[in-house]
């Protein structure tokens, strides 16, 4: 019996296009059928990557309360989904519901420790439902990350606690970001371009895209990093 098994690796084969809905362990591996809803059985815990994608006809997917991890693309262009619970789950990774046009902000209730990955609802109504003057945010999330184009200072609101800044979009450079004690997260920090980042919070994991590492992305443009603690600011 398979236990494990890695995104998509019977991904067009006779193994896979044989079943409806391939499951393998306890990954959705992928749905091969035309329903208009589907419910997936108790014990799967993980969606795979693109284990729904550009399934047109889908409009409503069930999920037990076992499953934990949408992964990236999951649902992407599935463009005639209007409802999938997700109470139950805790990870949401980036783009999972790109594309999914009729995907309405009202039918989506997420788990108070839900974690989403980059921007999981990109091109969707959720991104528009959940906008606000500093950006899009989700369950503390900020998504796609919004400067005020009047001023040269932005200090983003205390209480985010993970940022995504892979959708940041600004006219002119800022001069300061400062980033509140409660962000324990930040992606893709180059873009984050600003003259001086002032981070309040010391334990905050930073990533950079794995080919523009931290020094060549943001130090070598001219930024100030400071780290700021209850002892001073270095």
């Amino acid at each position: 019996r398979i236990q494990y098994c890695e995104s998509a690796v019977f991904q067009n084969t006779p193994f896979e296009l044989s079943h409806e809905l391939l499951i393998v362990g306890d990954t959705v591996q992928r749905y091969n059928g035309n329903s208009h809803t589907v419910t997936i059985p108790d014990g799967a815990k993980i969606i795979s990557e693109e284990a729904f994608a550009r399934c047109n006809n889908l409009k409503k997917v069930i999920l037990p309360s076992s499953v934990k991890h949408i992964r990236k693309n999951a649902f992407e262009y599935c463009r005639s989904l209007e409802h999938i619970n997700l109470d139950n789950v805790t990870l949401i990774a980036d783009k999972a519901f790109y594309c999914c046009s009729s995907l309405a902000a009202s039918c989506i209730k997420l788990n108070k420790d839900i974690f989403l990955r980059g921007d999981p609802f990109m091109n969707t109504p959720v991104n528009t439902a959940y906008m606000t003057e500093n950006g899009v945010v989700i369950a503390d999330h900020l998504l796609l990350p919004k400067p005020p184009c009047d001023k040269d200072t932005w200090e983003i609101p205390e209480g985010i606690r993970y940022i995504y800044a892979g959708g940041y979009k600004t006219v002119k450079p800022l001069k300061t970001v400062i980033i509140p004690g409660s962000v324990s997260q930040i992606d893709q920090l180059h873009y984050l371009f600003a003259k001086r980042l002032i981070i309040k919070n010391p334990k905050c994991h930073i990533e950079c895209d794995k080919f523009t590492p931290l020094e060549k992305s943001v130090l070598k443009k001219g930024f100030d990093i400071f780290i700021e603690t209850e002892s001073g600011r270095y």
